[in-house]
């Protein structure tokens, strides 16, 4: 008799887990900071290169929240190699790439959904739109609303590159 409210209690956790959107692999990430979620994932060891680069690993430690828009390997593998050299070259420049891909608030899909740009930590701005996908500076996100303990993290298939570092690229 006593298994039927722990069925109840575990079906209802199910429940609440789906209806957040969680699931089982997302909750793993649940207890963790930015940096560790970061680090467990393997399509962002750049990003973490470049946020050790500029001493920001311990901000992302923090209370938050934050939303990450972290650019894949893949993303900076296709950047052009000149930008790329010249970006990891420079602390300043460098620092700027980092906080464009970081909001000081808790943007998932949902809240992405509601606004029409975001505010980022480097002080720029980024467009958000939700037609066909949500896309941030016109590029579809490829995996979203990894909750972690102190913000969201959500994978972009590009490095975007705020106006002010464009304008010293060679």
């Amino acid at each position: 008799m006593r298994q039927r409210p722990l069925v109840g209690l575990l079906a209802a956790g199910l429940l609440i887990a789906t209806l957040s959107g969680g699931s089982c692999g997302k909750n793993e990430l649940a207890d963790v900071s930015l940096v560790e979620a970061l680090q467990r994932d393997a399509d962002f060891s750049t990003y973490l290169s470049a946020i050790s680069a500029t001493n920001l690993q311990m901000t992302f430690t923090e209370e938050g929240p934050f939303t990450i828009i972290g650019p894949t390997d893949a993303a900076f593998d296709a950047m052009d190699p000149a930008d790329r050299e010249a970006i990891f070259a420079d602390e300043d420049l460098l620092r700027d790439v980092v906080l464009f891909h970081v909001a000081l608030f808790f943007f998932d899909t949902e809240a992405l959904g509601r606004v029409n740009e975001i505010q980022t930590a480097q002080g720029a701005e980024l467009t958000v739109s939700t037609f066909d996908g949500v896309r941030i500076n016109g590029v579809l996100l490829e995996e979203t609303n990894l909750v972690v303990d102190n913000g969201v993290i959500h994978k972009i298939p590009a490095v975007l590159i705020p106006a002010t570092v464009l304008a010293q690229l060679p």
